[in-house]
């Protein structure tokens, strides 16, 4: 099975979802039939400090083809001058199949890219 995880199914994703409207503050929107909750951790120490963001998806789609995942940017900094000692962006799919995912993308994907750039079956 082709990796749904991967740094191009992350951005496949959040293209779609932030495409047309970046919903760059809202903490919950509806985006192409899936239902996005975004909830943000901070924390600033004396010597680190670090930062989570969890964007919670879940398809609108009932039945067999539904799905839940969820993508979370973790960046971690240390020192006075705040360097990035880690950053990382990472999905989990929670529930559904990898293969309605995949479908999805590939449904939403923006038409100029859609034929150079479909989603691999496995």
């Amino acid at each position: 099975m082709s990796q749904i995880t991967n740094a191009h199914i992350i951005r496949a994703v959040e293209l779609i979802l932030f495409g047309n409207d970046p919903h760059y503050e809202a903490s919950s929107w509806v985006a192409a039939g899936i239902t996005c909750r975004r909830d943000r951790h901070r924390y600033t120490g004396e010597t680190y400090a670090f930062s989570l963001e969890i964007l919670h998806l879940r398809s609108a789609v009932r039945g067999s083809s539904s799905w839940t995942a969820m993508i979370v940017t973790e960046r971690w900094s240390a020192g006075v001058a705040d360097t990035v000692v880690r950053s990382q962006k990472w999905m989990k799919l929670i529930s559904g199949k990898p293969a309605d995912l995949r479908a999805w993308i590939n449904h939403h994907r923006a038409p100029q890219t859609e034929l150079s750039a479909r989603v691999a079956e496995p």
